[in-house]
């Protein structure tokens, strides 16, 4: 064997290695005693085969590591898994992030647009609030005056009816009582505005 030739297989023999050496402690320890022994066998063999071709090294040594791993079942299937079946399971993670991504970036575009109904319904009903407000507030100061004017009203009527107490005509009697219906209707009135003026206040509106 030439100087060179050896060098070439040399060269193969530690590619055919490293790629059995990538898994060979885990090929190793799921193997039985016989099958440890059709791993030595089948390496033995890869080495003198390589070791006598020094004519095509590169192909020797990619079909004597083919012939490594298809020698052996267990490690056929250990070496597979490890290789093929990672590439897989690489793969397999790969599309499970893109799916989150995907599904991120469309949760995203839902909310944004979300957001902008939101906003424009928003919008429009502080519009709507700021106009019932005035309108809210200036019946309120409305009936801030009924009430003051239905309170004038009943103490009027009350000095009223006193003074007609003191009439001794008939018609002073009657006309006494007719006030005094007034006068309660009256504060009834004034206690039905009181009333929702208090609930205004309850409500933060002040008058």
């Amino acid at each position: 064997m030439t100087t060179t030739g050896y060098a070439h297989a040399s060269a193969g023999l530690a590619q055919a290695e490293d790629l059995v050496s990538t898994n060979y402690s885990l090929v190793t320890s799921q193997l039985s005693s016989v099958e440890r022994e059709q791993f030595t066998q089948a390496t033995v063999l890869a080495r003198s085969s390589l070791a006598a071709a020094s004519l095509y090294p590169q192909a020797v040594a990619a079909c004597a590591t083919l012939g490594l791993v298809a020698a052996v079942p267990h490690v056929r299937s250990v070496v597979l898994r490890n290789t093929l079946g990672r590439l897989r399971s690489d793969e397999g993670r790969l599309r499970a992030l893109e799916r989150r991504a995907r599904n991120i970036t469309e949760d995203h575009v839902v909310r944004k647009n979300d957001e902008e109904k939101l906003i424009t319904r928003l919008t429009n009903a502080q519009k709507e609030y700021s106009h019932a407000k005035i309108k809210l507030e200036a019946a309120a100061a409305q009936l801030r005056a009924l009430e003051q004017r239905a309170t004038a009203a009943h103490e009027s009527a009350g000095t009223l009816a006193a003074e007609l107490r003191i009439a001794p005509s008939r018609e002073a009697a009657l006309l006494r009582a007719d006030v005094g219906k007034v006068a309660t209707d009256i504060k009834r009135q004034k206690s039905v505005v009181t009333r929702k003026l208090q609930n205004l206040t309850s409500q933060g509106l002040y008058v």
